[in-house]
């Protein structure tokens, strides 16, 4: 993903794929260290990301996976993904 006024600067990535041709999957997602922290240069980058590949399920997939998207949570500290497995659990 880049902005229009500064396309040589990468703000964050994604890689989407279908698997097995049926199921959309997020296989990555990264966002540019400046866009990070309190003194990101843009707000909601992943947000932007995760909503683009939520687009394509829609477009890509057919029935029953139309608008489903699947992904892995890979921290880097482990704790990291504990707390957030706790959190969705309680969604």
């Amino acid at each position: 993903m880049v902005n229009e006024e500064t396309p040589n600067i990468i703000e964050g990535c994604l890689i989407f794929e279908m698997k097995k041709k049926v199921e959309p999957y997020m296989a990555y997602v990264e966002i540019a260290p400046h866009n990070k922290g309190l003194n990101k240069k843009h707000e909601k980058v992943a947000g932007c990301l995760i909503a683009f590949a939520c687009r394509l399920s829609f477009i890509k997939a057919n029935e029953p996976y139309r608008g489903y998207l699947v992904f892995d949570v890979l921290e880097e500290d482990k704790a990291d993904v504990v707390t957030h497995g706790s959190i969705f659990n309680k969604i």
